[in-house]
């Protein structure tokens, strides 16, 4: 275990994981407290408990994720450092190797949640207490930061369990983002009311229920309802899904060798292609850099299964979401002239396009592998000896995986959309194929998932890691985006209503395929100041994302050496 631990501290990434896992409750709790005005006896309510409590509970989701990734790297840096056999040969037991990397990422999971919790705690303490009102006593403030340091520690064990599965530190966090994030949307959608008691289990929803503290308001998960569970039953769930992901990967990780074996038949065939590149060699003209790069994707397999899940996702979920609710369900009042018609505009459009709920972090993950693959493999060197113009090289796995992306979205959309128009007629709609909604859908949902491609690529460029670059994909498309916005409600009327308003210049690519109905009347600012951006805003507002992260991720690998 002190080995595993001093192992673990070694590592530049958990460092940083560690500072941001301090820094951020300290941030958020500060934010939440600072719009509270003085108490005056014209204010009804002078109990500051549920501000207080909110302040603590308000990180307690990104602190999990981020206690989620330091397990991810705890674990993964066996395989990523390539020291797993040293470290079996130290411990040839290998449910103990897991367990000992369990204590010490517990640990320093919970000492860091402790701490930045504790201190966002104590400033929405004293800045209540100054501005007039009554908080909790110590013990109650005490219980509810507990319960968000345990769902940081329950959440790096099962980062640790999806490392131990894995083998990829990519794939493991897309597991943990599909988990945290994911998982509730495409239940929601699948299920529908049916669905959501299930959503209560799950562990994003579980941990909601596990740091909702009476009276505070809970803080749910973007998607999906409140959970309905008490805090016990929630710390219950959530301990019982740990327990399971870890054993589940003791099992796996037993029964698996530690160095995947290349078959005859497919060295044969890794040879044949050795000799046809040394007789026909790859020129460094651009149509060389796409084709290099084009073979490059092709033959990582996390980018095929990636893809095949994506057009998979968009095909299914669109059929999910078109037989999920009748006119009847969506419109209370009785139908009148005209009513059918945007009901049908709408429901076309969302359903074509509901698989970006699910495909854009995996589209994103595509983007991001195909831009670090030189760097996590350690062929960087030669591609930049073979394009010293790292121009081309950029700009070639941009469009590698742009025209990826644009195959496997278009051909998904293309036949999700007769089996949506189908499935619409039977619900009571009156769609059809040559309904102009029908191929802006396509075109919207394809550009959509395009840029988020991009966007993937360029953070990657930037970042170095595919790791990194699906974390920073998770903070810049969910976790910012969803916490600010939640933060415009209680910064209403006043200054600090413009810092949460910073949610709204965050990329969305699922709004950004939504297509608002003709004569559709809205306002960016409502009358507490408060921006809402609609889909008119998101596609320009992705546009400029990718363009910013291809330019900035050029910029950065011109002066940065390799």
């Amino acid at each position: 275990m002190r080995s595993e631990g001093v192992k673990l501290w070694s590592l530049i990434a958990t460092r940083g994981v560690v500072a941001v896992l301090v820094l951020l409750p300290i941030v958020l709790g500060a934010v939440r407290v600072l719009p509270v005005r003085v108490y005056t006896d014209e204010l009804v309510q002078r109990d500051g408990t549920p501000i207080l409590f909110e302040a603590i509970a308000l990180s307690a989701l990104p602190v999990a994720f981020l206690a989620a990734i330091v397990g991810v790297i705890a674990m993964s840096s066996e395989y990523a450092d390539d020291v797993l056999s040293g470290s079996l040969t130290a411990v040839p037991r290998r449910w103990a190797l897991i367990v000992a990397k369990v204590a010490p990422t517990t640990v320093l999971a919970f000492l860091t949640s402790v701490t930045g919790s504790s201190a966002a705690a104590w400033i929405a303490f004293v800045t209540l207490d100054s501005r007039g009102y009554l908080a909790a006593s110590l013990r109650e403030t005490t219980v509810v930061i507990l319960s968000v340091a345990g769902g940081s520690v329950l959440f790096a064990i099962l980062g640790i369990a999806a490392a131990a599965m894995s083998r990829s530190t990519a794939i493991a966090v897309l597991i943990v983002l599909g988990t945290v994030f994911l998982l509730p949307r495409l239940v929601l959608v699948v299920a529908g009311e049916a669905g959501l008691r299930l959503i209560d289990w799950l562990p994003a929803s579980a941990l909601q229920a596990m740091t909702t503290h009476v009276p505070a308001q809970a803080i749910a998960t973007d998607m999906a309802p409140a959970s309905s569970l008490t805090p016990g039953e929630g710390f219950l769930s959530l301990l019982v899904a740990s327990v399971f992901a870890l054993g589940i990967s003791i099992v796996i990780f037993s029964r698996r060798r530690v160095h995947s074996v290349i078959g005859a038949g497919r060295a044969r065939k890794l040879l044949l292609q050795r000799r046809r590149l040394r007789e026909r060699p790859l020129r460094s003209s651009f149509a060389g850099v796409l084709r290099s790069e084009a073979l490059k994707a092709c033959s990582t397999p996390a980018v095929r299964w990636l893809l095949v899940l994506s057009w998979v996702a968009n095909v299914w979920l669109a059929c999910q979401w078109a037989g999920a609710y009748t006119p009847e369900q969506q419109q209370v009042d009785p139908l009148i002239s005209g009513d059918l018609e945007l009901l049908t505009f709408d429901q076309a459009n969302r359903s074509i396009v509901a698989g970006l709920t699910l495909s854009h972090l995996l589209i994103a993950g595509v983007g991001a592998i195909i831009a670090t693959a030189d760097f996590s493999t350690g062929t960087i060197r030669p591609a930049l000896t073979a394009v010293p113009n790292r121009g081309r090289l950029v700009l070639g796995k941009v469009i590698v995986a742009a025209t990826a992306t644009l195959i496997v979205t278009a051909t998904s959309l293309i036949v999700a959309a007769p089996l949506v128009v189908v499935i619409l007629q039977r619900q009571g709609y009156i769609p059809s194929l040559a309904d102009p909604i029908v191929a802006l859908s396509i075109i919207s949902g394809a550009l959509s998932l395009v840029l988020t491609a991009v966007i993937g690529c360029g953070i990657g460029i930037l970042v170095r890691s595919a790791a990194g670059t699906l974390l920073a994909v998770a903070a810049t498309f969910i976790v910012f985006p969803y916490l600010l916005h939640w933060l415009q409600e209680p910064t209403a009327r006043t200054p600090f209503v413009w810092f949460a308003n910073i949610s709204q210049f965050f990329p969305d690519p699922v709004e950004a395929a939504w297509i608002s109905s003709p004569n559709t009347f809205y306002q960016v600012f409502d009358e507490d100041n408060r921006m809402h951006f609609y889909s008119e805003q998101d596609m320009p507002m992705l546009v400029l994302w990718a363009l910013g992260a291809v330019l900035f991720g050029w910029l950065r690998l011109r002066r940065r050496g390799v």
